[in-house]
């Protein structure tokens, strides 16, 4: 008898039984149908994993779990969407930025695929690092080669001006 009535308690603490008996929620649905408590179960997990919340308004219907679910998964892709984009703005703001750190992480790379002593490595990442202005501007003389010739003369004045 006590282990039926443990068994009796335990299934008054589940969230399918506080979902689907009398005090829960008031829908025609039941808790027998496995589509019914898998529309549920999958409602809770996106809206734990997406951050949207529990809110007062709820879906009552199995139909409205599926729409809801529907939509909270499109409205997650979107926001990922929206994050990825702005992240990769940020990450590209600085095109010679971008450029030393893939430098160095190929230069890394190389280094431990290579078995370079540990001296050798510490010199030539000092030597990527100070060479880094004169990457720059070899970047420039290759924008400025695709320009016309007096463009390029427009630069060479502006810049030369200003020394």
């Amino acid at each position: 008898n006590r282990a039926v009535l443990n068994m009796t308690q335990a299934q008054s603490w589940s969230w399918v039984v506080a979902l689907f008996e009398p005090g829960g929620k008031s829908s025609p649905d039941t808790v027998c149908e496995p589509g019914h408590v898998y529309a549920a179960s999958l409602h809770f997990s996106v809206m734990t994993i997406t951050s949207i919340g529990y809110g007062d308004i709820v879906p009552t219907r199995v139909e409205e779990y599926w729409v809801v679910n529907l939509f909270q998964i499109l409205g997650g892709c979107c926001w990922a969407y929206i994050i990825g984009s702005a992240c990769g703005v940020v990450a590209n703001m600085d095109p010679y930025r971008l450029e030393f750190e893939q430098t160095m992480d190929a230069l890394n790379y190389m280094m431990a695929d290579r078995n370079l002593d540990s001296d050798l490595r510490v010199r030539l990442r000092q030597y990527v690092r100070a060479s880094t202005h004169i990457r720059h501007l070899r970047g420039y003389n290759a924008i400025l080669d695709d320009l016309s010739t007096t463009l390029q003369g427009e630069v060479l004045s502006a810049t030369t001006q200003k020394l």
